[in-house]
């Protein structure tokens, strides 16, 4: 008995387990005998995978008793049977029905034995990955990779970093507003440092709002100071 395989669906979903061990579904439907052009009502699958569309090595073979109902399947390759890929590599597939090979036709028109297939998961090689710049952490254990970040964040904390950034210590503020003073670009104290907080001049900036309104520039005392507190008059 031969049969027509005319819809195969290869899903591209699927679970990794273990190391590189990978499962994925497997569909086909409208299965027919030739003799009858009936649905075929039941039968048994063999899938098989290989590196070659033509000889070449047997990856993976794995039988599904009455797994045919109805004219259609729907299995778990690598639930029984461990089966070994390179995410994204070509591999050819090959289908057995109740222990007869299944022709194919491919995209062009032309005969063949096996179905081209690219794996939508597995292992990743180096080959997959495209490498510009960077550190490259492929096969390093987790812990080298830890190690690798802390060092990173270690040498962006260091005080020529920091100040490149634009942040200073207190020291280096009091120093600049202490230079501002003696430059007269600012009249009196109005920051002054004590160890390490800066703190408001109430009296020199009450002094400056004396001047403005002795100087009349103001009317009146809008702003008041009482000891180191400012007050809205």
């Amino acid at each position: 008995m031969v049969f027509i395989v005319l819809v195969m669906l290869l899903l591209l979903s699927g679970v990794v387990y273990a190391m590189n061990n990978i499962m994925l579904s497997d569909q086909g439907a409208d299965i027919k005998t030739k003799v009858t052009g009936t649905l075929l009502e039941t039968g048994n699958l063999t899938v098989e995978i290989w590196n070659a569309v033509e000889g070449g090595e047997l990856l993976y073979a794995e039988n599904f008793t009455d797994a045919i109902q109805n004219g259609s399947w729907a299995v778990m390759l690598g639930e029984g049977t461990t089966l070994y890929l390179n995410y994204s590599s070509t591999y050819y597939k090959d289908y057995r029905i109740n222990d007869e090979d299944v022709n194919y036709t491919n995209n062009s028109g032309a005969a063949v034995g096996r179905l081209a297939m690219q794996s939508p998961l597995g292992n990743v090689s180096t080959q997959e990955i495209i490498k510009d710049s960077g550190t490259n952490w492929l096969n390093q254990i987790l812990t080298s990779i830890l190690d690798t970040i802390y060092d990173m964040i270690t040498n962006v904390n260091t005080t020529s970093n920091i100040q490149s950034l634009g942040f200073y210590n207190t020291t280096e503020v009091n120093d600049t507003i202490v230079a501002l003073e003696r430059d007269k670009n600012v009249s009196g104290y109005y920051l002054y440092n004590d160890s390490s907080t800066i703190f408001l001049n109430g009296t020199r900036l009450n002094d400056t709002i004396v001047a403005l309104e002795r100087d009349k520039n103001v009317s009146g005392y809008y702003l008041y100071n009482d000891s180191s507190t400012i007050f809205l008059n």
